[in-house]
């Protein structure tokens, strides 16, 4: 029985070397004997003898292979979407099983302990409650990202084993798992849970062409797989950025388990087009694979996206007039990377960075720098660092800095940040920081930003209002400040908002001077008790102080209409966040747009240059003066059109290329003092916006993608070679000195090159993953060129397009580390075999240090106070002078030479021993007559 040869009373154990025992053996004989002939080192004292064999044994690299006494037996259950059926049932009551059997065995002497690890898109600890997986992060499954993970928890000073539950479908590869687990000394060993195909429906694929010409049809091919002689519903959905439209529906009668559908829809307006086509059947037992997606692009050039929260219809007007098709959206807050895809080159007029949402402004920094698009953005009181884009992406593009130099006189700013600490703010974000902490770092961060003449007080409320920092002149205190909020914790209950306002709005004294702000944040899900708030924040306006709202969670929680009414009331922004990794950057952004304020409404006189050639044909009317701009500084690299001549000689009008795009600046507003627009306004903006949106000519070249599964295959084709006569063309001259170059840029605002494979000669191809639920996009650069791709979405059941290439991997990785897939799981706890090396080096090494200390103690000390029976070496060295001698004849060289008092009466053969009390006794009589001597000679 395993069980009997499992608990055996004797453990096992021996030493083991790196190096082979003949190899290092032979090695110390060698030393040894060459310092015994050559060095006289006198090595073969027995002292000597156990110092060279344990450094022998350390250069051996020596250490103990024990077996354990402890296992530690690591389940990894994995709990995405394609384990949601019997596999998952199966999975729970294998740890049933495997944590009955280790109760049965774990006795005295030999210690079972078991760990249970979930996986999907990330892995955490079955004990931690505090962390759940969303349905996104169910669509992947990551078993490489696992292991390392359970290897990174493990305790190197016991034995372990990982148990690995799963049905085998994997979202990534295992690169580095193999490796890994030699270097920990792990076993691996692994359960398939299995679906059964034959009682399946699902879209394997869903392909066409990824991008067409306006006034073409879209190509469609659906590729399913089925119960043979069962029917199913098939339906096909068409979504334009809108709703989704039902484009096909029929019953589809399998005749083999595989079969093929083509559709064709015809497309009249451009944009991104994405497809989802859905299996619907009897006796299905996996829901998780019934749909396929992909996307399509209509190309329309010439196309500007208008941004603009307030609306412009004349300035939409003129760019229509100016042959521009103009995409403009009543709901700002909904743009995102598709909006971006339609369209050349994007119009930001005056409007603040916190109505756009996090994804579009990150989004604009690809668009431009990679994609070859462009930005222009129009000055006002919202824009600019008035509008919060201090400090983000988008400030990056523009050819002006949003700085803030000391020759900027501006009023002091008197900030009130009121901090949720409610209890729904002690829920965890990442496993170790909590919401609480995002919200500290965020009031951490507006500090930060605000000048040492600024003032500063935080409040933290749940039921109360406590004040952290009183109201104070920043100085130089700003690191004590930064320091109490770090400390602010939840405390429970929830946030009373009236207590919140008048505490905030108390910080304020009736002398307060320049500009005041109060940050209220709060749990759009937790804000209670307002009370009289429409009367608090009335009197806060009556004494010019304003109010703004973030709040951590979306419009659809019950008190997201509280806090909206709040914000419009205090007439400050209004933010939603469900994400708190966010909280930092909205809080800088929110305090920027307060204490970076730099529109100067005074009157100044406008100098046009040259430069405004580079962008227009015809000559522009400039107007003599300008009634207020946003104060920027220009870039090194940058051409300034248009600059105030005033004492900061800032530009009005700049413009420059940023990587494959280009970027320009409108910095002064376009309504004069009077009211009235000044004419040639509109013209201008439709200059910069043609020269933005300029692009390389593409002839001679193709650039295509299609969507395969968890996949995108690229190819680019140049007709274009690269020879003498067409290098003289931009493209020809591009094509031979460039490499065309490939980059990807996920959700994550993270752009990565891809490396391209030539196919045959001007034609390369690329294939690069999708991430389930994320959009990719991407650009092709080729010098100057740019050719923009996506975004494309990656199905949602990405991980059911895994094969079986993917099981035989992991089995071929728990092979070759003595791991095996467990088809009893009574055997989970079988005798492991696992051994732990216990490295002997150190000990080694310390043990020679003692014995060093030991011989110089001995030959320094020892044989100085007391009499030292020597120990003859056990071999005689040769007949040479040794060190130790030559130096014990140097020392005496150096003594002077005493006369002995009975030299002559001694044999030299023979000294007899000399009794030193009797010595000395007779060295103080003869001392005592010779002074007794000169005394009476006196």
């Amino acid at each position: 029985m395993w069980e009997e040869q499992m608990w055996e009373d004797q453990m096992w154990a021996e030493l083991q070397f790196a190096l082979p025992f003949w190899k290092w053996s032979l090695l110390v004989v060698v030393l040894a004997l060459a310092s015994w002939q050559y060095f006289n080192l006198d090595i073969f004292r027995p002292l000597r003898i156990v110092l060279t064999i344990l450094l022998a044994l350390a250069a051996g690299n020596m250490s103990l292979l024990r077996e354990s006494s402890e296992l530690h037996l690591w389940i990894l259950r994995d709990v995405s979407l394609s384990m949601s059926h019997e596999g998952d049932k199966s999975a729970r009551e294998a740890e049933a099983v495997i944590e009955a059997e280790r109760q049965g065995l774990d006795r005295p002497g030999f210690k079972l302990r078991s760990h249970k690890i979930l996986f999907a898109a990330e892995a955490i600890k079955q004990s931690d409650a505090s962390l759940t997986f969303d349905e996104r992060a169910r669509n992947e499954s990551r078993i490489g990202n696992a292991i390392h993970y359970a290897l990174g928890q493990m305790d190197q000073n016991s034995a372990n084993r990982i148990l690995l539950l799963t049905d085998g479908y994997s979202t990534e590869g295992y690169e580095g798992v193999s490796s890994a687990l030699q270097e920990n000394d792990v076993l691996l060993d692994y359960r398939i849970f299995q679906h059964s195909p034959q009682q399946d429906f699902a879209a394997s694929s869903l392909t066409s062409a990824s991008i067409i010409n306006l006034g073409e049809a879209a190509l469609l091919k659906l590729k399913v797989r089925g119960i043979p002689e069962k029917k199913a519903q098939i339906r096909v959905f068409r979504n334009n950025n809108s709703s989704e439209e039902l484009i096909y529906k029929d019953t589809y009668k399998f005749r083999g388990n595989d079969g093929e559908i083509h559709l064709r829809d015809n497309l009249e307006e451009p944009g991104i087009y994405q497809y989802r086509a859905e299996i619907i059947g009897n006796d299905d037992q996996i829901s998780a694979n019934n749909q396929a997606i992909t996307s399509v692009r209509v190309s329309n050039r010439s196309a500007v996206l208008l941004v603009s929260r307030e609306g412009n219809p004349a300035l939409e007007k003129a760019l229509k007039a100016g042959g521009f098709n103009v995409r403009s959206s009543s709901d700002i807050a909904s743009l995102g990377l598709i909006d971006l895809a339609l369209v050349d080159t994007v119009i930001i007029d005056n409007t603040p960075a916190l109505s756009l949402r996090k994804e579009f402004l990150q989004g604009l920094h690809f668009f431009v720098t990679e994609q070859g698009g462009g930005l222009l953005m129009t000055g006002g009181r919202s824009s600019f660092a008035s509008g919060g884009y201090f400090d983000t992406a988008v400030e990056e593009l523009l050819p002006v800095t949003l700085e803030e130099r000391q020759d900027l006189q501006r009023p002091p700013v008197n900030m009130v940040i009121a901090l949720d600490r409610s209890g729904s703010m002690s829920a965890a974000v990442d496993g170790e920081l909590t919401k609480m902490d995002m919200a500290d770092h965020g009031a951490m961060r507006a500090v930060e930003l605000l000048r040492s003449s600024d003032h500063i007080a935080v409040y933290a409320v749940d039921t109360e209002a406590r004040p952290v920092i009183p109201s104070q002149e920043i100085g130089g205190d700003r690191g004590k400040i930064i320091g109490k909020i770090s400390q602010i914790q939840s405390e429970g209950g929830g946030i009373y908002i009236a207590k919140a306002l008048k505490a905030a709005a108390s910080a304020f004294s009736a002398d307060t001077k320049g500009r005041k702000h109060i940050i209220l944040f709060a749990d759009a899900a937790d804000s209670e008790e307002p009370g009289n708030y429409k009367e608090i924040i009335e009197e806060m306006r009556k004494n010019e102080i304003t109010l703004s709202v973030i709040a951590l969670g979306t419009e659809a929680d019950s008190d997201s209409a509280l806090l909206v009414d709040i914000s419009r009331r205090g007439e400050g922004s209004m933010v939603f966040t469900n994400s708190a990794r966010e909280l930092p950057a909205i809080f800088a952004q929110e305090t920027s747009s307060v204490a970076r304020a730099t529109f100067l409404s005074d009157p100044s006189k406008l100098l046009s240059t040259a430069a405004t050639s580079e962008f227009s044909r015809q000559a522009i009317s400039w107007p003599e003066t300008v009634s207020g701009y946003n104060l920027t500084y220009v870039r090194q690299e940058a051409h300034v059109a248009a600059y105030a001549d005033d004492r900061y000689r800032a530009p009005l009008v700049a413009l420059w290329q940023k990587g494959a795009g280009r970027a320009a600046a409108i910095t002064f507003a376009a309504q004069q003092e009077s009211g009235a627009i000044w004419p040639d306004y509109s013209q201008l903006v439709i200059s910069l916006a043609r020269w933005t949106s300029a692009q390389v000519k593409r002839e001679g070249i193709s650039f295509s993608y299609r969507q395969r599964g968890r996949e995108v295959e690229l190819y680019f084709a140049s007709s274009t070679g690269a020879d003498e006569g067409s290098a003289n063309t931009p493209l020809g001259a591009s094509l031979a000195q460039f490499m065309p170059r490939l980059i990807l840029n996920y959700q994550d605002n993270n752009p990565q090159e891809v490396t391209w494979s030539e196919i045959v000669d001007g034609r390369w191809q690329a294939v690069v993953p999708l991430r389930p639920g994320e959009k990719l996009s991407g650009a092709l650069r080729l010098g100057s060129l740019s050719m923009p791709f996506g975004p494309i979405s990656g199905s949602s059941a990405g991980e059911w397009q895994s094969d079986q290439q993917a099981i035989n991997q992991l089995e071929q990785i728990a092979r070759s580390n003595g791991g095996r897939e467990l088809l009893n799981l009574n055997e989970a706890w079988r005798n492991p075999g696992i051994f732990k090396r216990y490295d002997m080096r150190w000990l080694l090494l310390l043990l020679s240090l003692m014995l060093i200390l030991a011989e110089v103690y001995i030959n320094r000390f020892a044989s100085r106070s007391r009499a030292v029976v020597k120990v003859p070496p056990l071999l005689k060295p040769p007949a040479r002078a040794t060190l130790a001698q030559l130096w014990r004849k140097a020392e005496k060289s150096q003594e002077k030479p005493e006369k002995a008092a009975s030299a002559g009466e001694h044999d030299n053969k023979q000294t007899p021993k000399i009794n030193l009390q009797e010595n000395l006794r007779l060295q103080r009589e003869q001392r005592f007559r010779q002074i007794r001597k000169k005394s009476d000679q006196v």
